[in-house]
């Protein structure tokens, strides 16, 4: 039953009953974008919907079949890599050609997600060209089709024709594939004028900039997602064969760089770049991977030995690597920092300057992410004009540009140091963050207290520490430092009948006074074993709580549900 490919409110209702019926399977049951849905109230998906008529007769065959729709997807993508595979062994593909297959690729094989197919379609033009030059500008065609942002790649392609041989521009054959290519990039752009009045959703997503080298590179650099950390075999084979003089010699060589260069610069202008949808490793340095065909061909092309040797090597690394952190079975995964992100930033937070994007959602486990943020141990933190996030007293003064609206920037703390280097890191145009009401500031009154009680302690993240808030009544929030033997609490103004609930590990001494008090009020609690303690905090201020406590928990214990202060 032929359907229109905008979503009706009845078909996400039947989208929806259908996720249900696998509860606990799927974080995203809906997606509704209001700012997506056309005159006739059907809504349209950010991506064009080429990938999906393609799969379409496999869907509705599998669901005859009595299988899930989505195996009609997984048939597509085996088919597209299957024939991409043979088309490669056809033009000499040996160890270093198929290291493209032995990459993460294979973890897309069985997601009903477009990639595979911008893969094929790129990988196909590169290998045909320019012995099949019109059929490589036909599926450049369809790749812009299916994303508008790689149309720049047919024009380089189809200029890169006329400079090897101006005689082109008088075979009909070149004309015919370069209007054929035209056209299916131009099917996305004339359907969205029609339904929604613009050329392309996506510019719902994004704003056109000159690309920083930051975000130009990210999909090679990025510690949690870049093609040089998380597949390293495969960088290591494509700088070594893009050294080589002889891959530099092949047609394809010259159209391929710099269609490289261009697809950088297209997806530096995507403001969500930690996307889902990926297991540690970006969308884009996948599409890139066969763009370095020329180069790889040339190398299997190559008489030496000791090359061909490495290119084995190589392969079964890559094989290997991939067959284990980009297993299919593996989980999407952007929401928590890879181990080589967490070393980095904790160890040596100058080195890397990652996007905010990607530093807040994973550091904050949230999307949108949670800013300010921190590492655990504050050594890297995203300030948020000008703002620190709670766990992390302001350890450094923080230029008059980053308390600007808007304005995000980095303060590094290197391990051992107690100032920290503050950086810009610009603004984030048209990607929400969620901003958290626990901050602070280098002009709160209570930091130069809290700085100097604090003192070599490590913020409190959870309940596992032998001091636990597990209660807070009639004030704003709680943040707690500490270690083996002592802790500070901070309470943001307490109220009229504030309290404060504690879980103690060990028999403690208990001061609480006023921040910028000189003492307080003093006492013996704990350890707690099933009901935690209670008591009463001063009125009308911020609070201090020291408790200081012996590593092995005292032999007897004080019980008490409420203390006066």
């Amino acid at each position: 039953r032929l359907r229109p490919p905008a979503l009706s409110p009845q078909d996400f209702e039947a989208i929806a009953a259908e996720f249900m019926r696998h509860p606990g399977e799927f974080e995203l049951v809906s997606r509704r974008l209001p700012e997506l849905i056309g005159a006739d109230g059907r809504q349209d998906m950010p991506h064009m919907w080429l990938y999906s008529l393609l799969a379409a007769p496999a869907v509705r065959l599998g669901s005859g079949l009595r299988q899930s729709p989505a195996w009609g997807l997984v048939a597509l993508n085996g088919l597209l890599v299957a024939g991409l595979s043979v088309l490669a062994l056809r033009r000499g593909a040996r160890a270093w050609g198929l290291i493209v297959f032995a990459s993460p690729l294979v973890w897309w094989i069985d997601k009903p997600l477009a990639d595979l197919l911008i893969v094929a379609c790129l990988g196909g033009a590169v290998l045909l060209w320019p012995a099949r030059g019109p059929l490589s500008l036909v599926l450049l065609g369809v790749a812009a089709a299916q994303n508008p942002g790689l149309l720049p790649l047919l024009a380089i392609f189809a200029l890169a024709a006329i400079r090897d041989d101006p005689a082109r521009l008088r075979q009909p054959a070149w004309w015919a594939a370069l209007g054929a290519g035209l056209a299916l990039a131009a099917m996305a752009p004339l359907y969205y004028l029609w339904h929604l009045g613009r050329l392309s959703p996506l510019t719902t997503y994004a704003v056109a900039h000159w690309p920083t080298v930051a975000s130009a590179l990210y999909p090679l650099v990025d510690v949690n997602m870049g093609a040089l950390w998380r597949f390293t075999p495969g960088a290591i084979a494509v700088l070594l064969a893009v050294v080589r003089r002889d891959g530099w010699r092949s047609a394809a060589s010259g159209p391929s760089a710099v269609a490289a260069v261009a697809l950088l610069a297209v997806v530096s202008q995507q403001p969500n770049q930690n996307q889902g949808g990926n297991p540690d490793f970006s969308r884009y340095a996948l599409w890139l991977l066969p763009l370095a065909w020329p180069w790889l061909l040339a190398a299997d092309r190559s008489p030496s030995r000791w090359l061909r040797g490495a290119g084995v090597l190589l392969l079964a690394a890559s094989g290997l690597w991939s067959a284990w952190l980009f297993r299919p079975a593996r989980p999407e995964s952007y929401r928590y920092p890879t181990p080589l992100a967490i070393w980095l930033w904790s160890q040596h937070p100058g080195l890397t300057q990652p996007t905010p994007e990607a530093f807040a959602e994973r550091l904050s486990h949230r999307e949108p992410g949670v800013v300010p943020v921190g590492t655990d141990g504050c050594e890297k933190v995203l300030l948020f004009e000008g703002r620190w996030p709670s766990p992390c007293l302001p350890s450094a003064d923080v230029p008059a540009l980053c308390d600007t609206s808007g304005r995000f920037c980095y303060a590094d703390r290197q391990p051992g140091e107690a100032a920290a280097a503050v950086h810009d890191a610009g603004l984030v145009p048209l990607l929400a963050f969620t901003v958290h009401d626990r901050t602070w500031s280098r002009r709160d009154p209570a930091v130069p207290v809290l700085a100097q009680l604090t003192s070599g302690l490590r913020p409190l993240h959870d309940a596992h520490d032998w001091t636990s808030v597990r209660g807070l009544w009639n004030a704003d929030w709680t943040q707690g430092w500490g270690d083996d033997t002592r802790s500070v609490l901070y309470v943001r103004r307490a109220r009229r009948d504030a309290r404060i609930a504690l879980r103690l590990a060990r028999a403690v001494d208990v001061v609480t006074r006023v921040a910028g008090d000189v003492t307080g009020r003093v006492r013996r609690l704990g350890p707690t074993r099933h009901q935690p303690i209670v008591f009463d905090l001063p009125e009308g201020a911020d609070v201090v709580i020291e408790l200081t406590g012996a590593p092995v928990p005292a032999p007897t214990s004080i019980s008490s549900s409420r203390s006066d202060p």
